[in-house]
């Protein structure tokens, strides 16, 4: 029982022991921060931050962001936002980009997007690649591929691919197969799989179904479906469908459909109709349709090719070529890859 209650003695005493050493090193961190201690503003901005007082930790993270101290600046950001207060969260995270806050410059790029200004998403995204963001190297390549500049897409993929962006590699690998690179095709593709690409691992598994080595042709579109790249779900499905794998393949297309991709649905149909179920064929052969029809509304040629084919081969399960991963859709991974 002796035990019990200093350990009771204990529990009550520790949150107020904290707290009075909390103040007491902001305290000494004020004193430091008054004197133009950037460092120390910052951790009294923490400290406020902890036991809630939000208003004193954005004015203490401010003073250092002031003194060009960038985690200071996303950090008061950060507080800003919660309180509904956008667009002084949005001058404070300019002001961290401009200190050379790579994340920072990052995250305007992507909120230019989503507002449909690509002038400022473009400049975010040059200062964000140019700082060691891969994702925004994509964005950059890829858009610089869908305008037709070849040469500009690969140095913008090279970059990214160097700071071991997965989805980059696969896109610099894209490139090198238009050019009829075939070697230095796999080399990328297989880098970009061991990132943690799943497009990547769905490209690579393409370059050895086109060599003929079916056992590799398992093992990449496994491990791109694993990392939920839909596409490598539904190739995977066309291999364990035509091994036989009936319910497996089945279980593959649905989830590749589910997420939007048309062959997913196409193929999940055309099992259907096999067995009988031509209600759920003529949904999901209808959404594959339209899902392709607005893909090639939108600009992606392939997408047209597809269509057509699916016009003149309507019952064939198709595991398509690769194409660019889309830097829209993200890099879905275990670990996140910036």
């Amino acid at each position: 029982m002796k035990t019990l209650r200093i350990n009771a003695v204990q529990l009550i005493l520790t949150p107020i022991l904290f707290t009075f050493s909390l103040q007491a090193a902001t305290i000494d961190w004020g004193a430091e921060c008054r004197d133009g201690d950037r460092i120390a503003c910052h951790k009294v901005g923490d400290g406020f931050s902890t036991v809630g007082r939000k208003g004193e930790a954005i004015r203490h993270y401010s003073l250092a962001c002031d003194m060009k101290l960038a985690v200071a600046c996303v950090d008061a950001a950060s507080l800003l936002e919660k309180e509904g207060k956008a667009k002084e969260a949005q001058a404070l995270l300019g002001k961290a980009c401009d200190y050379n806050d790579a994340m920072a410059c990052d995250t305007l790029a992507t909120r230019a997007e989503k507002e449909g200004n690509q002038e400022a998403a473009r400049k975010y995204h040059v200062e964000s690649c140019l700082r060691g963001i891969g994702s925004s190297c994509l964005a950059l390549g890829f858009w610089a591929e869908q305008g037709g500049d070849a040469t500009t897409a690969r140095e913008w993929y090279i970059k990214g691919c160097a700071y071991n962006h997965g989805n980059s590699c696969n896109n610099l690998g894209g490139t090198e197969r238009s050019a009829g690179n075939q070697t230095a095709a796999v080399f990328y593709y297989q880098r970009a799989c061991n990132l943690q690409s799943g497009p990547g691992c769905n490209a690579l598994a393409d370059s050895f179904r086109e060599l003929n080595k079916p056992l590799e042709v398992r093992r990449y579109y496994s491990l791109a479906c694993q990392y939920e790249d839909s596409m490598g779900c539904n190739n995977l499905g066309v291999v364990e469908e035509y091994a036989g794998n009936l319910d497996r393949a089945k279980k593959l297309y649905k989830y590749s459909c589910d997420r939007g991709t048309s062959h997913g649905c196409r193929n999940a149909g055309n099992l259907a109709r096999r067995e009988g179920r031509l209600k759920d064929s003529v949904f999901l052969l209808a959404r594959a349709t339209t899902l392709l029809k607005n893909a090639c509304a939108s600009g992606f040629a392939q997408s047209c090719v597809d269509l057509k084919a699916m016009e003149n081969q309507p019952h064939v399960s198709r595991a398509p070529a690769s194409k660019p991963a889309n830097p829209s859709s993200g890099q879905k991974a275990p670990s996140k890859q910036r």
